[in-house]
């Protein structure tokens, strides 16, 4: 209780005199003995009072450093560029007063962090903290003056500090004084030994100073040492209500106060990177690690404002958790966070202790986590940094072939002996003990007792300990193939046709039509509201959510229509499809293609009429050699362009055409309402209904989510249920008709709605919906006719609160619903007004599926993962993006600024008369002069005040742009 009120005393000290007149004042972190990271620009901060000027003199440097005046809050900070690594030098600060800090090094800087295995000191302590392995040789022979150690006292904060306190005594280790001291036997002893074997093997193999900050607390989780905003990014109500009502106490580990106290203080100081040990305290929470832990990740680069900096992290270690805490899960939730940019896993699975959570050898976990730094920023590209981490697996008759990544000079083991703590089993999950032989640099794994295995584990347990390694002698991680495929999600992507913004409710409070489907959707999931079709109309849309490429590039301007063709999509290009078929998902397509498919007449000639005559040739003994089966997918059911409206009204399954078109359609059939004339009297087939055709797409969709799960449960699927519904003719089945009060087209979207219910259904049904990633968009906005007629007849908008719709550049004719939703991974009920496209679609799932995008497909797709996990904050993913028109008219965005490359709206006529003249809905250009159009859609969002003439910069820069994105074929980045 002394230190308790002590520490409290000194914390109202270290505030009344932050705001008190006074000498200029240095947080801990700055002062003798420190060192600074090498050849950047680091900082220096403190405080002072308001508007006190403050000079900074670095002795390394003849120019002097830029001054300062510290602001309102007395608080100032300074940018000093460093030199290559050296010293020792002087930093003289003046305010009122002088303060000179001596035997200063330049050299690298280092973080660290964790909960008891980062805080173990060399010494026997306590009962908890023994000593490490070689205790005493070790602190005798630390006699490193080169590498300068800054303990953080342990302190727990209600709310984010300034500075670090002296802290409070733990497990025996005495209180931290709080400065840096030259590592000696004198003082490394109650230091971080992992902390101190890392910086000791950068030092000895780059020659250059290290300085190492630890901040680490034993018996802590992660939850306590993430921000308040990365924990309310993941829901972590209670925890925060946690962090907010509890009192203030130094010793608490609560969620979030260790951040406050122990790393929002140090958030200032220039760093290379940042080492973690820690994750038995959340042992039993898997799950919620995965997300936890790379958000921690996230939001501190986020605080420190150096951009994705280094983080490197060890595997919890082998040790008797109990049934409860499945350690494994953990250690495979470790694994994942590598695909967080600039991260590394150091794996100790062959260096722990199954009696003791602390095991002894810390020197081989700080020299494997500096092999990461070495590796990845030191320039040392030839180590071998990492041990086998398992890659992909195939069966081979009775036996699993395993593949790894790096294997280094090969693969062995550490005792000579076969492979140990491998299992195996078969479709029952059975999982028994199983052989392992290496064959190269593979391992080939079998069991008597399984004929037909279909997973394995390796050290699938607390405490396995096994046996396989590189020759390097890092062992590999424990992990379980059947979790790694299983953990892909199933992606149901739904598109529905000519549905725009203002047509579903949880978009328009004013709509008239029901959508309880898609508002339960966007209730449980992520409702963007600046997303966009790529196109304004429904071909280039689909090239581009199946390519990740905008379709102005291949040059077709317009549609499809009847069995026009040849497939727009290249054969050599990569599709959505085949990149997810590649990771192991089963693919299928059931609906509307519209991407073009080839046709042959009896001769064998392509068919190259797309009308009622080139129909009428059609050999069907003749299978399609460019449909959706050879573009990717396993399987479709669906027909070639637009299914009611066409000349060619039959389904396509697979490549051939089971039930050709034998008469012409009788239109006196069929409904009589203001949108039934878009419906062309081609030739159909027997079993063609266009009042049921979206119920029959359903039912292929629904049985073949039945089939997948049912016989091949293992493999997830990848279904693009592409609708008919709700473009014209606005046929609704029977069972629709009348069941809204907006007319033939209101039912009609009622219907689209149901459909995305059923699917929504079946997903329960069938058990898959937590592991299915489902998103809902449409190809783009509200046809005119629908539009028109709704507006007078129905008092409801399809493009409300847009200008323009379907063909034109304007909001309405391209931005459109956007619907995510993945439980667990994605939050409930959030609205993302990220700029997005459809063509992101792909880079997204690539991201998800662990596939890797070759430079020459996706050209224009970013990957939009990071803000449907919540990490990517306010930040945009895009800084630009492209539209087009079926003229191919381009537009490009950036941020509220919208350049329209083109006089008018790119696509419709507004002069044109008639029962669906858009002139009543015409706008006065305000430069009609001007060759393009600029509009601030922040001010503006209706898009009425042409900017062009006023922001010639602006146009300038988004029209130069524009062209270079064309030029240069992409607007993706490239990708390493």
């Amino acid at each position: 209780m002394k230190n308790v009120h002590r520490m409290a005393v000194i914390s109202l000290l270290l505030l009344l005199a932050s705001f008190a007149g006074a000498d200029i004042r240095l947080p801990a972190v700055i002062g003798d003995n420190m060192v600074m990271q090498r050849q950047t620009t680091a900082s220096i901060w403190g405080w002072a009072d308001p508007g006190e000027p403050v000079t900074i003199d670095a002795s390394w440097q003849s120019i002097p450093v830029k001054p300062t005046t510290a602001d309102q809050d007395g608080k100032w900070k300074i940018a000093v560029k460093t030199p290559e690594a050296g010293g020792p030098y002087k930093l003289t600060i003046k305010g009122k007063n002088t303060l000179t800090l001596e035997n200063i090094l330049i050299g690298e800087v280092w973080l660290a962090s964790g909960q008891s295995n980062m805080e173990m000191p060399l010494a026997k302590v306590s009962s908890a903290y023994t000593g490490i392995k070689d205790s005493a040789q070790e602190i005798a022979a630390a006699n490193y003056p080169e590498i300068r150690l800054f303990q953080v006292g342990n302190f727990s904060s209600k709310e984010p500090l300034d500075d670090v306190g002296p802290g409070i005594s733990m497990y025996g280790i005495p209180v931290s004084d709080c400065q840096w001291k030259a590592c000696s036997p004198e003082t490394i002893s109650t230091f971080s030994s992992t902390a101190y074997f890392f910086a000791r093997k950068l030092h000895q193999t780059l020659g250059v100073p290290v300085g190492i900050i630890d901040s680490s607390w034993g018996g802590t989780r992660a939850e306590a040492w993430t921000p308040a905003a990365g924990l309310k990014e993941l829901g972590y109500t209670n925890e925060l209500k946690q962090a907010l009502d509890s009192p203030q106490n130094p010793r608490g580990k609560i969620p979030t106060r260790l951040y406050n106290g122990m790393i929002h203080p140090l958030r200032n100081v220039t760093i290379k990177g940042a080492i973690w040990y820690q994750g038995e305290g959340n042992s039993g929470q898997a799950s919620q690690y995965r997300d936890l832990f790379s958000t921690m990740i996230t939001n501190w680069r986020t605080a420190w404002g150096q951009g994705d900096f280094p983080f490197y992290y060890a595997q919890i270690s082998p040790f008797g958790y109990g049934q409860t805490n499945p350690s494994q899960e953990l250690r495979e939730a470790q694994l994942e966070t590598l695909s967080l940019k600039n991260t590394g896993m150091a794996v100790t699975m062959d260096i722990g202790n199954l009696t003791d959570i602390h095991p002894k050898n810390k020197q081989e976990v700080g020299r494997r986590l500096a092999l990461w730094a070495l590796a990845k920023d030191y320039g040392q590209t030839d180590l071998v940094y990492s041990g086998p981490i398992y890659k992909s697996m195939a069966v081979q008759g009775d036996t699993v072939r395993l593949t790894f990544d790096h294997v280094g000079t090969g693969l062995g083991t550490r005792d000579g002996k076969a492979v140990s703590h491998l299992t195996i089993a078969g479709a029952d999950k059975k999982f028994v003990e199983a052989n392992g032989v290496i064959k190269g640099d593979t391992v080939i794994v079998s069991s008597e007792s399984v004929k037909k295995p279909v997973a394995v584990r390796y050290g699938w347990s607390n405490t396995a300990m096994p046996n396989l390694a590189n020759k390097e002698g890092l062992p590999a991680l424990s992990f379980r193939t059947d979790t790694r495929q299983d953990k892909l999600p199933n992606i149901l992507f739904i598109l529905a046709d000519d549905l725009g913004y203002g047509d579903v409710a949880c978009y328009n409070p004013d709509s008239k039509i029901p959508t309880p489907n898609l508002d339960r959707l966007a209730a449980e999931g992520m409702r963007f509201t600046d997303a966009h079709s790529p196109s304004t109309v429904c071909t280039p849309t689909r090239y581009s959510i199946l390519t990740g490429r905008m379709e102005f590039r291949t040059g077709m301007k317009w549609v499809f229509s009847g069995i026009g063709g040849p497939c727009l999509i290249e054969k050599e290009r990569m599709t959505l499809g085949q990149m997810l078929g590649e990771k192991g998902y089963t693919t299928a397509c059931f609906g509307k293609w519209h991407i073009g498919m080839t046709f042959f007449d009896k001769a064998g000639k392509r068919i190259t009429n797309s009308g009622i005559k080139g129909v009428e040739q059609i050999d069907y003994s003749r299978a399609i050699p460019d449909s959706p089966i050879h573009r990717g997918f396993d399987q479709f059911y669906g027909t070639v362009s637009c299914p009611t409206t066409d000349w060619f009204y039959a389904f396509v399954d697979g490549d051939r055409v089971p039930v050709p078109p034998t008469k012409l359609l009788d239109k006196s059939k069929l409904p009589k309402h203001p949108y039934a004339n878009d419906c062309r009297r081609g030739m159909v087939a027997d079993n063609f209904d266009h009042e049921e055709v979206d119920l029959v797409f359903l039912d292929k969709s629904v049985k073949f989510m039945e089939e997948q799960v049912k016989t091949r449960p293992e493999k997830p699927f990848f279904l693009y249920h592409s609708m008919q519904a709700v473009h014209l003719p606005s046929f609704a089945a029977d069972q629709f008709k009348g069941k809204t009060q907006s007319g033939p087209h209101g039912d009609f979207i009622f219907e689209m709605d149901y459909v995305v219910g059923e699917l929504l259904k079946t997903l329960e049904r069938l058990g898959v919906a937590d592991n299915t990633l489902v998103m809902f968009a449409s190809d783009n906005g509200p046809e005119v006719p629908t539009v028109i007629n709704m507006r007078k007849t129905h008092n409801h908008d399809g493009a409300r609160p847009w200008r323009g719709v379907k063909r034109d550049q304007w909001e309405g004719g391209h931005r459109t619903p956007f619907i995510v939703r993945w439980p667990g991974k994605v939050k409930a009920g959030v609205t993302s007004d990220q700029l997005t496209s459809l063509t992101d679609v792909m880079a997204t799932c690539a991201e998800i599926a662990g596939a890797k995008l070759p430079n020459d497909a996706a050209e224009d797709s970013f990957s939009m993962l990071p803000v449907l996990r919540g990490r990517q904050g306010d930040t945009p993913v895009r800084q630009y993006m492209l539209q087009q028109t079926p003229t191919l008219a381009l537009s490009i965005r950036e941020g509220k600024w919208k350049y329209l490359d083109h006089q008018g709206s790119g696509g419709n006529n507004y002069e044109r008369i008639g029962d669906s003249s858009m002139k009543p809905y015409a706008l006065k250009d305000t430069d009609p002069e001007a060759p393009g159009q600029l509009y601030d859609l922040e001010a503006d969002p209706g898009e009425t005040k042409n900017l062009y003439s006023k922001h010639p910069g602006i146009v300038k820069r988004l029209k130069g742009q524009l062209e270079a994105y064309k030029e240069s074929g992409r607007s993706a980045p490239l990708r390493r």
